[in-house]
């Protein structure tokens, strides 16, 4: 199973899910926060169109998940399902997409060779949803746009072999950014979004639990509060023992593949 993240920030965001098996491609996206020109030219980069995908997993509405343009660049036959917690049901028609084809995970939902499950995760007023996606001995956990680690979070990432993680903001940076002060407590208040140290140190849980990722991803940094250099040395200031394993997703351009299957069946070369 392999994941690439085609863009990860406030401009918008989608990762491309991909695993072969009995001669057979299938394909999950995560959230639909690109143009649908945009999204579509990368998903044929990587060899997919949207009608040919198993689902899309929708992590919540805000635009930079659901661009607006779907309202108008939804497909209405041959459209993938959108897969989604029921507190979400309203979403799609809010968005311009009644019309498309749900499916609901309140626990635990199979699609083809995928076994998926989902956890509510707090950010604003309608929360958001984390992700672990199981394939045979592949494993992959997607979290990101919640303001606190919540209870059953780690249970849900438990042995993980790939694990994609928000890390927004940098504390300092946000605070001596000139936000509005309404929007920096909202982002920190414990429903916005994870800073870098609440990364760190659920990942760090993780590993006391014996349950580390093989490999993790550093999901929607801050353009303005935060910057991959500050990321680093966090890791290596309170992680130097973990820093090996992390990689951070570009905001506008695709990621390299990383793997979700155990270390030795991965392969030796993304691409």
């Amino acid at each position: 199973m392999r994941l690439r993240v085609l863009a990860s920030g406030s401009s918008g965001n989608a990762a491309l899910v991909t695993l072969h098996e009995g001669g057979r491609r299938h394909d999950l996206l995560i959230d639909l926060g690109l143009s649908p020109r945009r999204l579509r030219g990368l998903l044929r980069a990587e060899g997919v169109d949207l009608e040919g995908l198993a689902a899309v997993l929708l992590t919540h509405g805000d635009v930079d998940h659901l661009h607006p343009g779907w309202a108008r660049g939804w497909p209405s036959l041959l459209a993938p399902p959108i897969v989604l917690r029921p507190g979400h049901g309203s979403v799609p028609a809010r968005a311009g997409l009644a019309h498309a084809t749900t499916r609901w995970i309140a626990d635990e939902l199979e699609l083809g060779p995928f076994r998926i499950r989902g956890l509510e995760l707090p950010h604003d007023a309608e929360g958001s949803t984390a992700f672990r996606i199981d394939a045979g001995d592949a494993s992959l956990g997607w979290v990101t746009d919640l303001g606190r680690v919540p209870e059953g979070l780690a249970a849900l990432m438990h042995g993980v072999r790939l694990l994609a993680l928000e890390s927004n903001y940098d504390p300092p940076m946000q605070q001596a950014s000139a936000r509005p002060e309404h929007l920096k407590r909202r982002i920190m208040g414990g429903r916005g979004h994870l800073s870098n140290e609440q990364a760190i140190a659920f990942v760090r849980a993780l590993h006391q639990a014996d349950a580390l990722p093989g490999r993790i991803v550093l999901l929607h940094l801050s353009e303005q509060c935060n910057h991959p250099e500050v990321v680093h040395e966090a890791w290596l200031r309170l992680a130097p023992e973990l820093a090996d394993r992390m990689r951070i997703a570009e905001r506008r351009t695709p990621s390299e593949a990383l793997f979700a299957t155990p270390a030795d069946l991965a392969p030796s070369a993304t691409g």
